[in-house]
Formats: C-alpha cells, sequence, structure tokens
C-alpha cells in the first residue's frame, strides 16, 4: 500500500493508506501543526510553537521532539528530513516563515549543526536536492538562495525573480520556481 499523510491546524496527523483511503492513525500533538516531511516510517512535524517531532508512522509512537525555536511565537513554516548521499548525514531542515532563520538539526549527534539567519525576507519554501547536498530556501523578497550543506551552510546560488516566488522544486541539480505573477522559472 502507498500511504498519504496530512497535517492540520488542529493539531493533528493522520495517516491514511492508499487506494482504501482509510485512516491507520491519528496522532494528536499539543500545537498546531503547520508542516510535515517523511521518508519511510520516519515522520517528521514542525509545529507553531517551534517545536519539531519525530515519529514512526508504522507504530505512531513518538520517537524524539526539540523545540529549535526560542520563542513560543515563532511558527515552523518548513521542515525536511534529508539523507544527503554519499555521506553520513541524516539532517532535519527547519525554517522560521518570519524570523528568516535556517536551523539543521544532526539526527546522529543530536544537536544543532547549523543557525542561520537568512536574508530573504519571509521564508515561505524550502526544498533539497540531496544527490548534490543543496538546500533551497525561497523568500518573500523574490530570491532563492542555495544552500551548500557539505560546505558548512555557506551561500552556494541566489536566483531573483521578478515576483515573490510562491513554490519551488529541485530535480538533477535543476530548479524551478513558481512565481506570484503566474511566470514558471
Amino acid at each position: 500500500y502507498q500511504t498519504f499523510i496530512s497535517s492540520s491546524l488542529d493539531n493533528t496527523i493522520k495517516v491514511f493508506k492508499i487506494p482504501t483511503n482509510r485512516s491507520v492513525c491519528t496522532i494528536t500533538e499539543q500545537h498546531p501543526v503547520t508542516t510535515i516531511s517523511w521518508m519511510n516510517s520516519l515522520l517528521v512535524s514542525g509545529n507553531q510553537h517551534g517545536e519539531i517531532n519525530i515519529y514512526d508512522v508504522n507504530t505512531s509512537s513518538a520517537i524524539y521532539s526539540k523545540k529549535l525555536f526560542n520563542t513560543s511565537s515563532t511558527s515552523i513554516s518548513n521542515v525536511s528530513y534529508i539523507h544527503i548521499d554519499n555521506t553520513n548525514n541524516n539532517i532535519i531542515t527547519c525554517t522560521a516563515r518570519t524570523d528568516n532563520t535556517l536551523n539543521v538539526l544532526d539526527m546522529r549527534m543530536n544537536r544543532l549543526v547549523c543557525n542561520n539567519r537568512l536574508n530573504c525576507g519571509n521564508i515561505l519554501h524550502t526544498c533539497n536536492e540531496s544527490k548534490y547536498g543543496y538546500i533551497i530556501i525561497f523568500g518573500s523578497n523574490k530570491h532563492a538562495k542555495v544552500i551548500n550543506v557539505n560546505s558548512g551552510f555557506k551561500d552556494h546560488h541566489q536566483l531573483q525573480t521578478s515576483s515573490t516566488i510562491t513554490c519551488g522544486d529541485t530535480d538533477d541539480g535543476f530548479i524551478c520556481v513558481g512565481c506570484a505573477d503566474g511566470s514558471i522559472l
């Protein structure tokens, strides 16, 4: 069976099995869930109080919880679990929409390995290119920043657009973005 996972501001995460569309479990958090990411049986969630939580989807059990942002009003806008190819990195990237911060948690060492304030306006979306070790940050100031994980989270490249970037993704080193004015680059 394939799995579909949804999250909600009502503090729940629901796991469904496709094609039956049957809910196989519901996970309830203490705060509204703003973002999720999963790979295999590992589910990572971010919430409105700046916390991430990690669950085993097969058992619905909590594995780990950590507050990554100090203020209770800092809502996590994006969270991703990343295994960088050809390295031993198993990291979780986490961004906060309004404080322009990229936090990266190394799961092996259980510590933050990056806490960078980015100059990109409100962070609207993130994605990653695991094959090459890049994290791409899309901001409200019409910029996409490419961050190189393997070089200590340094800026690798910056893309400027004529309109706010509302979404984006990568594939084999190529970045595709959608902008508020309807353009796709």
